[in-house]
């Protein structure tokens, strides 16, 4: 399998909340820009791919929204904890990067008493999503394809 590798990322933006989780890579958040100044974006993140969760095909539709399901888990502990100690980022490789739709690219981070996460690498690592460099989807076909029979081997989705 090949690894989870982007550029640094070292503009770092506070998220305020979770407005919605579109898909298993694809979040719409409003960013804290300081003195009560929000602004709603929809985000990508950056470096993955996941299966389609909203599609005809109901075998990738299933893993689809596992994956989602999984980045909404991440997202609304940060967001949604009472703790004061749980926060949620994005990291951007630049001040302003977006891709050909114009979503802002970046990693989410979250940290938890202390200890922050990729969330972009856990999803990889944990195999609800695969790299990709915006290279032909068809290339990453087979990694998704290995994710499936080790999401069905864990019992996480059933055909």
């Amino acid at each position: 399998m090949s690894s989870y590798n982007v550029e640094a990322c070292n503009f770092k933006y506070r998220v305020s909340s979770l407005e919605r989780v579109v898909d298993g890579d694809t979040i719409d958040v409003n960013i804290d820009l300081g003195f009560d100044v929000c602004t709603k974006q929809r985000v990508r993140l950056l470096g993955i791919d996941t299966p389609e969760s909203r599609t005809r095909d109901t075998e990738e539709k299933k893993f689809g929204l596992l994956s989602k399901k999984k980045l909404k888990e991440w997202c609304l502990k940060a967001v949604a904890s009472e703790k004061d100690d749980v926060e949620i980022e994005l990291r951007c490789p630049e001040a302003d990067s977006r891709g050909k739709f114009g979503r802002v690219l970046a990693e989410v981070w979250v940290c938890e008493d202390g200890v922050w996460t990729n969330v972009n690498q856990w999803l990889v690592d944990e195999g609800y999503a695969v790299p990709y460099g915006a290279q032909n989807k068809s290339l990453v076909e087979g990694l998704h394809l290995e994710n499936r029979k080790k999401l069905i081997e864990r019992g996480e989705v059933q055909l």
